[in-house]
């Protein structure tokens, strides 16, 4: 009997989640707490113990290994028949059915008939097979389908002795290359090469050849079949973690594989940077509705579309609740107070609640910004005033492509990161604005062409930082739709954003360096209306196709600089290079830089004056 104080530990409960006799013995698998415990017995006596294992199959044949070895019933060679429980399928052979059950189906099929022809399968010494594997597991669902008896009770084997692995391996590999093979079919032939290389390696080494140290057998292989050996490590290491959640999650590792299939191998391999938890979600994001994988958006990025996903039926379930608790509260009757303090303390408590509700919204709205990759150089907010002229041209915005958490700009419909503007679905319909981002503005503005293209967008602002002007792509866009152009006078004083000030405090509206130019696309009204309203802040432009080719690159332009006794032109401010003494001296927009060694270091900085200078107008002609 038990102490008075003492606690009764819980009784561990052991499950058999294989077993198996034959004759005195018994194979076992035994499961406790997550974790498998193969063993042998004979005659009731412990022969063999497997210790602890995560896998249930791995276990299952580590105990069937052990029964074939301690019985050695494959020892002889030649035909034989056996029990179809003591052949092994090797684990990264299992991979090739994930996504092959066709063809294992058409085996069921065929062997299903009342007098079956079952060719021999292949095998080794310990009962590893060598050959016929989708066999064997067609066998195996046959064989689960009758609980009384077995359709095949036992199964033509031909059984082969190798003296190492590497003829077990070199066998394995040759029964393999006979056959048309999928992606995971290569690279378990490649794995199978590496191994086979890696032991020819060996025994040369024993052979006491002198072998190159640097060159290792993945490598070897790779530059056999022609592909780099960082993808062919990509693409074991997906097999792997394929391999590791094929027990446990059956429908992710389906879907893994046909993932490895369809996609690169480092896109597979990605994947397992994913939480376990959203892999399959992930993988299904990756491909499109037609089940093509899409193009160009990686692991990271389906990953963040997940998320705003999940954020966005978060903030509808939030804003549910919140119009649930509002339309209760306004329903409870109010009771009217004489005491003055309780009502002040009541208001007080109310406004602090706001305050923490409001630094709460803050907070989760940066961690939301985070976690879907936004970047601290996109949240620079467009200024009131600005979005006043917009309004003014547009009349109403039907859309803010591009806006922040908080919809800051007056709009009938705002497109947030949560939301993605980029998303298939998600059309820039009607009158839009869009504060370009600035990590990309070629794709925003290619993007926005498409809308154009499409119908969808009848007229756009689109505010961009004016090396729009000189790339080529975005050239493009504003030729092909024929935008006007203004470029602003000075530089606007955007208001830095809460992710910007969380990495930067110190950073204040004055402290962007950005050059503006705001593009336009509309009809002759609008056109006119654009003019009228921006050309008191900046040039306006409509011949879009005559002004860019105006304009090169100004690297290009300081390459034409022509000098000519000391006197040349940039832009239109004058540069003057001049000798006094031994020394050189520089002179441009009325400043002059003394003390210069040559002449080639004064035109240097006779540039650098002008350049500086031309800084509040990056585009004079040049």
């Amino acid at each position: 009997m038990a102490e008075k104080g003492t606690v009764l530990e819980k009784p561990k409960v052991t499950e058999i989640g294989y077993y198996k006799a034959i004759g005195d013995a018994e194979i076992k698998v035994e499961k406790e707490e997550g974790f498998c415990f193969p063993s042998l017995w004979d005659n009731g006596q412990i022969v063999w113990s497997g210790g602890c294992v995560k896998s249930f199959d791995k276990a299952k044949n580590m105990a069937t290994i052990a029964y074939n070895r301690y019985t050695r019933i494959f020892e002889e060679e030649g035909l034989a028949q056996v029990d179809p429980d003591f052949l092994i399928r090797l684990p990264y052979n299992e991979l090739i059915y994930v996504n092959n059950s066709s063809n294992i189906d058409r085996l069921v099929e065929e062997l299903g008939v009342e007098q079956p022809e079952l060719l021999p399968l292949t095998v080794d010494q310990w009962g590893i097979i060598i050959d016929g594997n989708s066999r064997h597991a067609a066998v195996e669902i046959l064989n689960s389908q009758s609980e009384q008896e077995k359709k095949f009770p036992r199964i033509p084997i031909e059984i082969r002795r190798f003296e190492d692995e590497l003829e077990r391996l070199q066998a394995l590999k040759l029964r393999n290359s006979y056959r048309a093979k999928s992606r995971i079919q290569l690279l378990i032939e490649a794995q199978l090469a590496v191994q086979i290389e890696a032991q020819l390696a060996k025994k040369r080494m024993q052979a006491g050849v002198k072998l190159d140290k640097r060159r290792r057998s993945i490598d070897t292989v790779a530059n056999r079949l022609g592909v780099g050996a960082k993808s062919l490590r990509s693409g074991f290491g997906a097999l792997e973690a394929i391999q590791k959640v094929k027990e446990s999650h059956p429908e992710l590792a389906r879907k893994w594989a046909r993932l490895l299939e369809d996609a690169s191998s480092k896109t597979a391999l990605d994947i397992e940077g994913v939480p376990l938890e959203d892999r399959e979600a992930v993988i299904d994001k990756l491909y499109d509705e037609d089940g093509v994988i899409r193009k160009k958006v990686s692991v990271e990025r389906a990953y963040q579309e997940l998320k705003a996903e999940r954020l966005r039926e978060l903030e509808k379930a939030k804003k549910k609740d919140k119009t649930k608790k509002s339309s209760t509260k306004s329903s409870t009757p109010s009771t009217a107070s004489t005491d003055n303090s309780e009502v002040t303390e009541e208001n007080n408590s109310e406004v602090t609640e706001e305050l923490e509700e409001s630094e709460l919204v803050h907070l989760a709205q940066i961690k939301t910004q985070r976690e879907l990759g936004d970047k601290a150089s996109d949240n620079w907010y467009t200024p009131k005033e600005v979005v006043n002229l917009v309004i003014e041209v547009l009349g109403e915005i039907d859309l803010d492509v591009f806006a922040d958490l908080g919809k800051r700009i007056p709009a009938k419909k705002h497109y947030t990161i949560v939301d993605d503007a980029f998303l298939k679905k998600n059309h820039w319909e009607g009158s839009v604005f869009a504060n370009i981002l600035y990590s990309d503005q070629t794709k925003c503005l290619q993007e926005a062409s498409r809308e154009i293209t499409s119908g969808h967008t009848k007229t756009g602002i689109y505010l961009c930082e004016s090396g729009v002007l000189f790339n080529k792509r975005t050239q493009d866009v504003i030729e092909k739709h024929e935008m006007s152009i203004c470029i602003w006078r000075g530089r606007i004083e955007f208001v830095p954003g809460d992710l910007l000030l969380e990495e930067n405090p110190n950073v204040v509206a004055s402290s962007s360096r950005i050059n503006s130019v705001f593009l336009l696309y509309g009809d002759e009204q609008k056109k006119r209306h654009f003019e009228e309203i921006f050309s008191v802040y900046g040039g306006v432009y409509h011949d879009a196709s005559y002004f860019l080719n105006q304009y090169v690159n100004p690297i290009d332009a300081i390459r034409q600089i022509n000098w000519k006794n000391g006197k040349a032109v940039f832009g239109d401010i004058k540069m003057t290079v001049r000798q006094e003494d031994d020394l050189w001296i520089a002179e441009a927009d009325g400043k002059t830089i003394d003390s210069l060694v040559s002449e080639d270091e004064a035109q240097i900085y006779a540039i650098a004056i002008t350049l500086k200078g031309l800084l509040h107008n990056p585009f004079a002609d040049f």
